[in-house]
């Protein structure tokens, strides 16, 4: 054995128990400054978080900017129109005699200055379906969405992630915006317009809905900025648009049914009003309008009337009982009114609330009670950037001290404005200079929410309005 074999294994023992003390040390040196480390680790995940908040923010931001921009306007409309205007051709040649239009939604029809949107909607007799909305829909018919159950817990949660890269890029980016991204809500199955209008729904949640609905508008502003790159050189605009494809392709035999299916997509049902507030100053009417604020995660900026939302349970629970039991019309418009009319807190956070419970609030006990109230279901609109159905409704309140409650919720970026219905359908109140600059309010009214108002219109309430001015 040589002298440095025998020095080698002479010191590998020494070594070995100094190493070890020295770990042990650290050991001890740790566990006593273990909060120091900790507290270290929290403010070192608080500053990574604050970064990425930052960087999504930034991006939410250029991505709300953009899709609100006059010239994405404009190309979205020109897309939306090559693909679309062919099938409400074919819908309106199949449809029967006794089954509504669908009509594109349009900002003054007869002027130089119409502007037409990307929605279009389905008028229905509004003396068809008065308050509380029965014989729309059947709780029996409702296809109740899967369970799963936790390991070690009695919880159940519903078995969904965001499948593709853009998918999850998407959910993201609008995760920040979303306060209960796994809350029960209803997608349209099927709509039928014969003999009046019916519609059954499918439970879902609202981040399938953000995934497969909602992202249909990214997939086109992803498309818009190929596109200004000079990236984009298929012809087929459609193929380019992977969830709208995947849809288009199920209805390529029948096209037309894609405004009646809800199948290839979770596309949460929305519910919206217009609400006519009696101006006891002038006896004419105000309606109820909001400009979207930063803290939604779609058509940030726009102008809508409300109140307006999704169709979903009112509490955080999951269970089948409470699917079956929130599926109604009238609780969904209510939950809706109260919260971004009336400033309620949003229901959707609520643990274990009865959803009888919205029929007992005081200003709804208040608007019902003691005479017949004017709140009628006038049909429905369909987005078509998110193929996503919006049951309509008018809403008429007379009551000086209920109107006196109204106040704003954190979807709106001001306040609830009250704009006179003669400022409405007057052209120059959408269209004005601001120095050198032409304002066109018009193109800032979410579209949806202009279908709506197309609508209103056609009712006898709004005809008589006019007649008797």
């Amino acid at each position: 054995m040589d002298f440095i074999s025998w020095l080698s294994r002479f010191m590998a023992v020494p070594i070995w128990i100094i190493g070890a003390i020295a770990f042990l040390s650290g050991i001890v040196a740790i566990y006593k400054n273990i909060s120091e480390i900790r507290e270290m680790f929290h403010k070192f995940k608080g500053f990574v978080k604050k970064v990425m908040d930052s960087h999504k923010r930034r991006k939410r931001r250029k991505y709300n900017e953009t899709v609100a921009s006059e010239s994405y306007l404009k190309w979205q409309n020109k897309l939306l129109d090559d693909i679309y205007d062919p099938i409400i051709r074919e819908y309106n040649t199949r449809k029967s005699p006794n089954v509504p239009a669908c009509e594109r939604a349009v900002c003054f029809p007869n002027s130089d200055n119409a502007y037409q949107y990307e929605a279009v909607y389905f008028k229905v007799d509004e003396n068809m379906y008065p308050y509380p909305f029965e014989g729309m829909s059947n709780k029996k018919e409702l296809i109740k969405c899967e369970l799963s159950k936790k390991k070690l817990s009695h919880k159940t949660y519903v078995k969904y992630k965001p499948k593709t890269k853009e998918q999850k890029r998407f959910y993201k980016l609008m995760k920040p915006t979303i306060s209960f991204p796994d809350n029960i809500g209803y997608a349209l199955n099927k709509i039928s317009f014969e003999n009046g209008f019916h519609f059954t729904a499918r439970a879902c949640t609202y981040k399938m809905n953000v995934c497969t609905s909602n992202i249909m508008e990214y997939e086109l502003y992803n498309l818009y900025l190929r596109e200004k790159k000079g990236k984009s050189t298929n012809i087929d605009k459609l193929k380019e648009l992977n969830t709208r494809n995947h849809i288009h392709n199920i209805f390529q035999n029948r096209m037309d049914r894609i405004f009646t299916s809800g199948e290839g997509r979770s596309a949460l049902l929305g519910v919206q009003a217009m609400v006519f507030c009696k101006n006891n100053f002038t006896n004419r009417y105000d309606v109820l309008r909001i400009r979207r604020s930063d803290k939604v995660d779609a058509k940030s900026g726009f102008l809508q009337f409300v109140p307006s939302g999704g169709f979903s349970a009112l509490n955080n629970s999951l269970d089948y009982d409470t699917q079956i039991d929130e599926f109604s019309v009238a609780k969904a418009i209510l939950r809706e009114l109260l919260e971004e009319c009336f400033g309620e807190e949003d229901f959707s956070g609520r643990k274990r609330s009865s959803a009888e419970s919205i029929y007992s609030d005081k200003i709804v006990d208040k608007l019902f009670s003691g005479k017949q109230v004017y709140f009628k279901f006038i049909g429905s609109a369909f987005s078509l950037v998110s193929l996503r159905h919006e049951l309509c409704f008018l809403l008429v309140i007379e009551d000086k001290e209920i109107i006196n409650l109204i106040r704003e919720n954190e979807e709106c970026s001001n306040v609830i404005q009250f704009i006179s219905v003669d400022n409405l359908k007057d052209e120059s109140f959408w269209n004005y200079n601001v120095g050198n600059s032409n304002i066109n309010d018009c193109r800032l009214l979410n579209p949806t929410s202009a279908a709506l108002w197309n609508m209103v219109q056609k009712t006898d309430f709004y005809q008589n309005l006019i007649r008797h001015k």
